[in-house]
């Protein structure tokens, strides 16, 4: 079988089981398989992160849409004030407490609006330098349904999927699937292999690049330094190849990380953005497109 070379940050695609479409956009299904579209998002223009508008309140604000955050809605503190919103009560988590506020009503795209409690934090550690929003949209405010990340159209749709299992047919371009697996807080999880170890790698918008944990890097036959005291990262790390289902990186150069991970691996905006996915809860696959997006 074939396969096509993959760089980092160049992450180019050829999946297993390759389906074609007569239609652009979500094509017709087989029998029995039910496609809804729920909420059609865009995406902020020139940024390597999801930002999408959601109303507050009835208010527009902007927020960082994070595939790999379970918390419904996050604000940052001039937010919350610029909002208005009253104070609810604090997230308590092990020996630490997170302030909150109550929110009447958290609408995203065309879904009902419905009440939420917002975690105050940041920006800092939060948010990227410089971002344009006022904090985080996390996993449950897309209330279960499928999610088309779509950078070529800078469009982030939300879809309910029932009795589809695997006949869905996600969208017309030439496209295979990896299965689909859920981290403790509710992580999506891809299984990877690096230099024929396998590993666990999750799906995250709130990074921009592709990162290895030290024990994941280990454990594919990494000699590393001893850990030094508040070092980060350790650096570019060399391996023989990454695969990804079908998806094949040979020699690829892997930023290993100190800080622990929900998986071995993340998987971030290099991969995320670089081509149309649809991370399918109903079905249990994440779906990638062959052609790397082109907006």
């Amino acid at each position: 079988m074939s396969r096509l070379l993959l760089r980092i940050g160049l992450l180019f695609l050829l999946p297993l089981g390759l389906v074609r479409c007569a239609a652009p956009g979500v094509p017709g299904q087989p029998p029995g398989c039910e496609v809804t579209p729920r909420a059609d998002l865009p995406l902020e223009q020139g940024l390597r992160r999801l930002i999408v508008p959601a109303e507050v309140n009835g208010q527009t604000v902007k927020l960082e849409f994070r595939t790999d955050l379970g918390a419904e809605l996050t604000l940052t503190p001039q937010a919350a004030a610029q909002l208005k919103l009253p104070p609810g009560a604090p997230l308590v988590i092990g020996q630490q407490s997170l302030p909150q506020v109550r929110v009447d009503a958290l609408r995203v795209g065309a879904l009902p609006a419905r009440p939420a409690l917002a975690q105050i934090r940041g920006p800092e550690g939060v948010l990227p330098p410089g971002s344009p929003a006022a904090g985080l949209l996390g996993l449950a405010a897309t209330q279960g349904l499928d999610i088309d990340i779509d950078p070529a159209a800078r469009r982030l749709r939300l879809y309910a999927v029932l009795g589809c299992g695997d006949r869905l047919i996600p969208f017309a371009e030439a496209h295979g699937a990896l299965p689909l697996g859920r981290g403790p807080q509710g992580q999506f999880l891809v299984p990877v292999t690096l230099d024929g170890t396998a590993l666990r790698a999750v799906l995250s918008s709130g990074s921009d690049a592709t990162l290895l944990s030290r024990a994941g890097a280990e454990r594919a036959g990494a000699k590393l330094p001893p850990i030094q005291p508040g070092a980060p990262r350790l650096g570019l790390v060399p391996f023989r190849r990454l695969e990804l289902g079908d998806m094949l990186l040979q020699e690829p150069r892997m930023l290993v990380i100190e800080v622990p991970l929900a998986g071995d691996a993340v998987l971030g905006n290099d991969f995320l953005l670089r081509q149309r996915i649809w991370i399918s809860p109903a079905t249990s696959k994440v779906y990638v497109a062959r052609q790397p997006a082109t907006p």
